[in-house]
């Protein structure tokens, strides 16, 4: 998935990388920057797992695998970024395709505010 989404990033196809992921994508879009796409794929520098859980009331969480990433964008800046691959009962989703951003994966396990996570060295 993330290489998908690397490959319709760097072919500027925008509503194929938004199609992977959830109803965000385009706001995160419009926050990263379209003309920032980073020339090269992000390097992989960890991963997780999110169990998938049922809470009361029966309501349900998917779990999946988050990747974390980082490179250089097309305009010479650091970024660090988490995308969540899960599999919707449809085949494979993410959350936050828009891997160059500035995104965090908040879950059970790291329940601080995505915003306060220290910074990934590439």
């Amino acid at each position: 998935m993330l290489d998908r989404a690397v490959s319709l990033a760097r072919a500027r196809d925008f509503e194929g990388l938004c199609s992977l992921g959830d109803g965000n994508c385009r706001r995160q879009l419009e926050t990263a920057g379209r003309e920032a796409v980073p020339p090269d794929p992000p390097t992989v520098v960890g991963t997780r797992t999110i169990p998938t859980t049922t809470t009361a009331g029966d309501q349900r969480h998917l779990g999946g695998v988050v990747l974390t990433v980082c490179g250089i964008d097309a305009n010479g800046n650091h970024y660090d970024s988490e995308m969540l691959v899960y599999h919707s009962g449809h085949g494979l989703q993410v959350i936050n395709p828009v891997y160059w951003g500035t995104t965090r994966i908040a879950d059970s396990a790291n329940p601080v505010p995505p915003e306060t996570f220290p910074p990934v060295t590439c």
